[in-house]
Formats: structure tokens, sequence, C-alpha cells
């Protein structure tokens, strides 16, 4: 019995020697620590295999998607090519060599759900002005003015070709004040022409800012799925306030606006051509909200699909949308500010506005 008991105590003495032994080992340091790919809020880390030297990333679709690359190193690494140059139209595999001293090691990074670029929206136009007709009043066949009403946007809404009219193949749309009284131009779509599953895009330029301006160019929904505001849904393609250098762009619902969720980012405030014309679009898809200027993506705002989104209302986009072009004025207490009188009247001009059919 006592040797059992001897022979236990040694299996027990060796079992804790090899633990300590296990536990004071250094820590295999690797080349490659980390990669993780970007698309607007999201982070896609990679599953990195040391022996085999390959990082898989299996959720991404297309290489267009990416907006951000990410990675860790070991320390005094360098990593070749640079991943940043990739972003935007990430390859379905790219190999990458991380050096470490006199070592390199190449790391091959792939996308296996990868199916190639992006489709190509569909050509099919289905509405589009290029404002070439004879006359100054906006075709009536396409456009109605916008009227006065007790938004902050259509507050000064003239109702009048006065602000909004046609001169040498262009749109034009005003805010000034004239006899005292502020007179902000501005038409739509409403009740013309909606669009569902479609690109829309606009070239437009501000040839006059002022302070308390505020040119939009935006979607509200012919045929609400949710009925009231912010339930029924907005898509704003550009909104633009003083003199600012950069665009907004925005999809606002329930689920952003009264219950605050911006997790996934539901606006985006990119830069501009100033003083020139820049095409502002935006892509209506069963899945996804798309903004670009000028034919680059600058946001996309996706369905989440929720299970309780009767509850929620954060999918009201795949509805039928109207079109809105306008210079409205803000003053205090609004998005824009005060309006300085001096400073007026402000102007956009429209070059053209063309909506393709998406399938």
């Amino acid at each position: 019995m006592k040797k059992y008991i001897m022979i236990l105590q040694l299996a027990v003495l060796a079992l804790m020697c090899g633990c300590a032994e296990n536990e004071e080992a250094p820590r295999e340091t690797y080349p490659m620590e980390a990669f993780r790919l970007l698309i607007n809020n999201y982070v896609y880390h990679a599953e990195i295999d040391q022996s085999a030297h390959t990082a898989t990333i299996g959720s991404i679709q297309y290489g267009g998607q990416v907006t951000g690359v990410d990675y860790s190193l070991a320390e005094g690494a360098t990593i070749a090519p640079d991943p940043q140059q990739f972003v935007g139209d990430w390859p379905a595999t790219q190999t990458f060599a991380v050096t470490v001293g006199e070592e390199t090691t190449n790391y091959t990074v792939t996308l296996p759900a990868y199916i190639g670029k992006e489709p190509a929206p569909q050509t099919k136009v289905i509405f589009e002005d290029d404002f070439e007709q004879e006359g100054s009043i906006p075709d009536p066949e396409k456009w109605v003015l916008c009227t006065a009403g007790n938004s902050p946007w259509d507050k000064y809404m003239s109702g009048s070709y006065d602000q909004a009219y046609v001169e040498d193949g262009k749109l034009v749309l005003k805010a000034e004040r004239i006899d005292g009284q502020y007179k902000a131009g501005g038409i739509q779509s409403m009740n013309k022409a909606w669009f569902k599953h479609a690109r829309i895009e606009v070239k437009a330029r501000f040839t006059k800012t002022a302070q308390g301006s505020w040119p939009a160019i935006w979607l509200m929904p012919q045929h609400p799925i949710y009925q009231g505001w912010p339930d029924c849904g907005e898509v704003d393609i550009m909104e633009y306030l003083n003199h600012d250098e950069i665009v907004y762009q925005t999809v606002h619902s329930n689920y952003t606006y009264d219950l605050k969720i911006t997790d996934p980012s539901n606006t985006v405030s990119p830069t501009f051509n100033i003083g020139a014309f820049n095409t502002y679009g935006v892509d209506l898809t069963e899945e996804y909200v798309i903004f670009h200027v000028n034919g680059v993506e600058t946001l996309r705002y996706p369905n989440l699909h929720l299970e309780n989104e009767a509850e929620m209302m954060q999918w009201p986009f795949d509805a039928d949308f109207y079109l809105i072009l306008n210079v409205a004025l803000g003053g205090e207490g609004t998005w824009p500010g005060v309006i300085t009188d001096s400073e007026l009247p402000a102007c956009m001009e429209v070059d053209w506005v063309r909506v393709t059919e998406l399938e």
C-alpha cells in the first residue's frame, strides 16, 4: 500500500512540474497578429492560421463594400503592399509580405464568400429632366411647386415660379427677402412621379450661399409603409447649410430619430467640389439605401430585417418615394440657424435629374 501511495505522489509531483514548465514557457509571437476589414461601422475579423500563414474573412461579398482596413503586426514589423491601397476595391485574394528584422513571411488574406464586383445598376431610365424645355416654368407634367407649411423646411416656401424657374437649361431655385418677407423656392414630383428600387441622381451646384440657407435634394414616401413622420421614412440625398464645405446625406425613421439608434450609422458628411456641379445620388434597394457623391459611395445603410420591425420601424424604405428639390431658409432655433439678410439671395442650380430602375 505504501508503494502505491509513493507512486501516486511522484505522479502528482511530475504533473505539477509539467504545468509549471508550461506556464513559464515564453509566449510565441507571430509576424501578423490580427487582420480586420471594415464596412462602414462594422468590423470583420480574419481567422489567422499561423502555420499556413493565411487570414480568412468569410462574410464580405463585394470588394467595393470595404471602407477601411486595420491590422496588428509584431513589434518592429512592416507589411507590403500597403493594405490601404485596396480599400474600396478589395480583391478576393491578396498576399502581403510581413517583414520582421531580416525574416519575411508571406500571409495570404482570402475572402471565400467574395463573388466579384458589385453588379452595375441597370440603365433603364424611368424619369429624367434636363430642363431644356422652352419657357421658364418647370415641366408641369413632372413637377409641382413646394408651398408653405408648418415644418422648418417649408415655412418660407413661396409656391411661386419667381423662386423656382428654368433659365439657360438649368433649374434655378432661390431663397431671398422681398419687401420684408422671406421667399424660398422648391419643386417636387409628388403625385407626378415616384420611385422604388431605383437610382436617383441630381447634378447641382450652389451659385450663391448665405448664412441661414438650406438647399436640399431629398425623398419622401408617396405611399408610406408607416404613417406619420418620422415613421414614414425620409431620405436626404443632399442637404447643405450656410457656407459649409461638406454636405449631409441621411436616412430618417422611427428607429433613427425617435429611438435614436444610430448603429449602423444613418448619416454621413462628405466633401464636394465647391463652386462646381456635383452629382448627388442614392440607390434604393430591398437591402440597402446607398448614398454616393460624384459616383463614389459614401454610406450604405442596411435593412436589418428585425423580428420586431412593426414595432421598431427601422425599414420604411421599401416604399414609393417622390423627389423634392428646394432651397429653404432656416431662422433662429432651426438647424441652419439665424438668417443673414445681407447675404441673400441664396441660389442652387440643377443641371439635370435622372432616375434609373434597379432590379
